[in-house]
């Protein structure tokens, strides 16, 4: 059986993914960025033209308001003149109701509250007492005033423009009223339910106590609102508009605006959710006819990630299989068309063949020291080889066990042997990552410390110095090291070789100064 092929991600497939969410994301924040901004804007638009629209249905209420209190006014002086005759009253309430297609009915009611006058004619009616809270209302203003809504001795829910009556000699003789039922087909239904938007908007009318006096819905009339911030604002004669929440829990773009001469307020409302379903449509309108393209740009995508990724993907083969002979030949001649595979290749190359070169120079002669591991001279010279090509700067420190010869005659070259194998041990332990420790022979040991100068290499040797002498070793107790310290770097006019003998030198004066001490070359 075969075994099945296993899927590794390479770089066509990591271009493509980049590309692909790249693509994604940028048409994703373009779309979200579009539908935000346009959202934003239609509601704004929509919260504008229902308040402008509540705006001129609020004037054009006015007027008519404003026309009927006029002909009330007119029809209330003349009777006045006329000491509100039967005739005269009945003759005027006729030529009102129909001149103006405002009011259900129209009467006429003398100082004491009794009807002297009804439109459309109910004859049962005339001389009854009008007993009802508008009434009263009337009676007491003495002026024109358009009533609250309230109930009729008839069970009617009505409001009434009114007009007073005075005598010529300014006495009080009652007043002249335009009634209208607010559960009827009135003026209002007629100006408000036939408006131009066909969109889910719909009216309604309060009066200045919050009580719906119009509403498409007719058991809504008579219903007192609460909790609603475009009806408070605009009781008090505000006009605006504002996006809330009505009593069904729907969330509303709704306008508002006072009708001022009778402190009613207009509201013009549309439900936000059909105000955005076209908003909706057309984003995902615009996102599917972006697919073709952005499925082509894709594969555009696909075919250049091919292209770029052949170069290296030839080159990862080969380095794959650096252990064939013919590797670097095929490796030779990879076409590296792009400036980064061209310079991997190079590197590559060039990697190979000094890897070969070293591979040969190490196999040549072991550069490690058999007792501690470290290295031995021949990695020294290697080492130096290196630091002189890549023109590495070091300080390097010379270190010599005192008195070794006497712990070699008093406990053996065996104990010597595990005194040195722990004290490389512990230099090894406290050394930098890049530090080189090597024996170079006997009890004589060198640190390379690349990139350190001579004086901070000065205080790492100090440090190292005493940490030795506190430091007990197995069977003979404490040692202790004298060091020399020399540096070379490429200002310097010797060759790297020639710091070894500096750092020897340097070493002697410690010895010679008394031994477990620390002395810089103070020639270089």
């Amino acid at each position: 059986m075969g075994r099945s092929r296993i899927f590794r991600l390479n770089l066509s497939h990591l271009t493509l993914a980049l590309t692909a969410f790249t693509l994604l994301a940028v048409l994703g924040n373009s779309f979200y960025a579009t539908y935000r901004v346009q959202r934003e804007l239609l509601i704004a638009s929509t919260l504008e033209s229902n308040r402008a629209y509540a705006a001129k249905l609020a004037e054009s209420v006015g007027l008519m308001l404003d026309s009927a209190q006029r002909q009330l006014a007119f029809s209330a002086e003349t009777l006045g003149q006329r000491a509100v005759e039967q005739e005269t009253a009945s003759s005027e309430v006729a030529r009102l109701f129909r001149q103006t297609p405002m009011f259900n009915t129209v009467s006429v009611v003398s100082r004491d509250a009794r009807i002297r006058a009804l439109y459309p004619d109910k004859a049962h009616r005339m001389g009854s007492r009008a007993t009802s809270r508008g009434a009263h209302q009337i009676l007491a203003a003495r002026e024109p005033i358009i009533t609250d809504p309230f109930i009729t001795t008839t069970g009617r829910y009505i409001i009434s423009v009114t007009s007073p009556i005075f005598s010529t000699t300014r006495d009080y003789l009652g007043f002249i009223s335009g009634n209208i039922y607010l559960e009827s087909n009135n003026i209002l239904s007629q100006l408000l339910s036939h408006h131009y938007y066909k969109d889910g908007t719909y009216i309604y009318v309060v009066d200045r106590s919050k009580t719906v006096i119009y509403h498409r819905e007719a058991e809504q009339v008579g219903r007192l609102i609460k909790g609603n911030s475009a009806v408070d604002a605009v009781v008090q004669g505000k006009s605006g508009a504002v996006s809330q929440v009505n009593s069904y829990g729907i969330e509303m773009l709704t306008g508002y605006a006072a009708v001022e001469n009778s402190h009613w307020g207009i509201i013009v409302q549309r439900p936000k959710a059909e105000t955005l379903t076209n908003l909706n449509e057309q984003i995902k309108e615009i996102l599917l006819a972006s697919v073709p393209v952005n499925l082509l740009i894709i594969a555009g995508a696909w075919l250049a990630s091919l292209f770029i990724a052949r170069p290296l993907w030839q080159l990862a083969c080969n380095t794959a299989n650096m252990s064939n002979r013919d590797a670097q030949l095929r490796i030779a001649k990879v076409r590296a068309w792009y400036y980064e595979a061209a310079q991997l290749k190079q590197a590559i190359l060039h990697s190979i063949g000094h890897i070969n070169t070293r591979f040969d120079e190490l196999h040549a002669e072991t550069r490690s020291d058999p007792l501690t591991g470290l290295l031995n001279k021949r990695g020294i010279q290697l080492l130096l080889q290196c630091y002189e090509e890549e023109k590495i700067p070091f300080s390097v420190l010379a270190l010599d066990v005192d008195h070794f010869k006497l712990i070699n005659d008093t406990h053996g070259h065996d104990v010597g042997d595990r005194v040195l194998v722990a004290l490389a041990a512990l230099m090894q332990q406290k050394a930098r990552k890049d530090d080189e420790v090597c024996r170079s022979g006997g009890e004589e040991f060198l640190i390379f410390l690349p990139h350190t100068p001579k004086a901070i290499a000065g205080e790492i040797a100090e440090r190292l110095r005493r940490l030795v002498a506190e430091a007990p070793m197995e069977g003979v107790g404490a040692i202790t090291l004298s060091i020399g310290v020399s540096e070379w770097h490429t200002g310097l006019p010797y060759h790297p070789s020639h710091a070894i003998k500096r750092a020897d030198r340097a070493l002697y004066c410690a010895k010679a100064a008394g031994r477990n001490r620390t002395e810089l070359d103070l020639e270089g």
